[in-house]
């Protein structure tokens, strides 16, 4: 076989792909090549070349299906992934899409390197070509397939599918509808499991909380009774080592009080005099002597009087108002 080799750019236009397909139709044994050594019919689909030359790459080069791009995509990911339009486009690429599946029927579950599948994408991108691929699997019997399709579809699409009438309506569309409410209510008790389990997190992670702030609230109690007991530890030791100076500058001065004697040639076992403070009721209560003999000899009036206190002449009733006073 010839090959002939093209170079993909901006600059191919509409007419670029018509003279393409045009020369190939004319040489049945040429194939054509991508010169920067791509996939050429990945290539075509993605500069939205025609349909007609894209089927005839299928059907001339059907290994070409089974070469991913450098991203892992095959050709079903670049024929489903892309939007159309037009009606008549849409027929025509859905026939691409049914001959693509024929010649490798695996690429329907290839998964490119971001985890995508071909229905993925067409999820994303075109619900009414998603009912044709489904109709595609119902007509075919295609278990497996319609799986695939359930399990890599949200809710609302599943739904959706459910309940259109334009979905073929057989023995395999029962079986797909009861596979859609299963799938639906499993997919509802894992999410109800889940939320639950979210809402035990959270409601362990307020326990835990609340568990903190109470062993925090009890290390506060702890350190604020520390912090007490060492302030009062603190003003005892204080008041002891004030007790301790007291007592140190006490026998410092009997020590010099000593030395003072021993200079002078004193005794040196001395107790330093201090005036004791007199009691005040001593200058009004009579004392001992006085109550023994309450007469006495006055001065002024040469004479014995009797009087209490002191030596000055006082009478009782001074005494009486000085001892209620107290």
């Amino acid at each position: 076989m010839n090959e002939r080799h093209f170079t993909p750019s901006t600059e191919n236009k509409q007419r670029f792909w018509e003279e393409l397909y045009d020369n190939l139709k004319k040489n049945p044994n040429e194939i054509l090549r991508d010169s920067n050594g791509k996939n050429p019919l990945n290539t075509a689909i993605i500069a939205n070349a025609l349909p007609e030359l894209l089927e005839l790459l299928i059907e001339r080069q059907p290994e070409l299906v089974s070469q991913p791009s450098p991203e892992g995509n095959y050709t079903l990911h670049f024929l489903l992934g892309r939007a159309v339009n037009s009606t008549e486009d849409k027929r025509m690429y859905h026939k691409l899409v049914r001959k693509v599946i024929e010649i490798d029927p695996s690429i329907f579950y290839k998964q490119n390197k971001r985890g995508l599948t071909p229905i993925n994408l067409i999820n994303r991108q075109d619900y009414a070509e998603l009912r044709l691929v489904t109709n595609d699997a119902l007509l075919d019997g295609d278990i497996n397939r319609l799986d695939h399709i359930i399990l890599n579809l949200n809710d609302d699409i599943l739904i959706k599918l459910k309940n259109d009438k334009n979905l073929l309506k057989n023995n395999t569309s029962r079986i797909f509808i009861k596979a859609i409410d299963a799938i639906i209510v499993e997919r509802n008790n894992i999410l109800f499991k889940h939320k639950e389990k979210l809402s035990q997190e959270a409601s362990n992670e307020l326990l835990q909380q609340e568990e903190k702030e109470r062993l925090k609230a009890i290390k506060r109690a702890e350190i604020t009774e520390k912090v007490r007991l060492a302030k009062i530890e603190q003003e005892r030791q204080h008041q002891a080592a004030l007790v301790l100076q007291k007592g140190y500058r006490g026998s410092v001065e009997r020590r010099k009080y000593q030395e003072h004697l021993k200079q002078k040639g004193l005794n040196k076992k001395a107790i330093p005099f201090v005036p004791k403070q007199r009691d005040p009721l001593l200058d009004i209560l009579p004392s001992d002597d006085e109550i023994a003999n309450p007469w006495r000899y006055d001065k002024i009036t040469y004479g014995q009087n009797f009087a209490f206190g002191n030596n000055k002449l006082q009478t009782l009733e001074k005494d009486l108002k000085k001892l209620r006073t107290l």
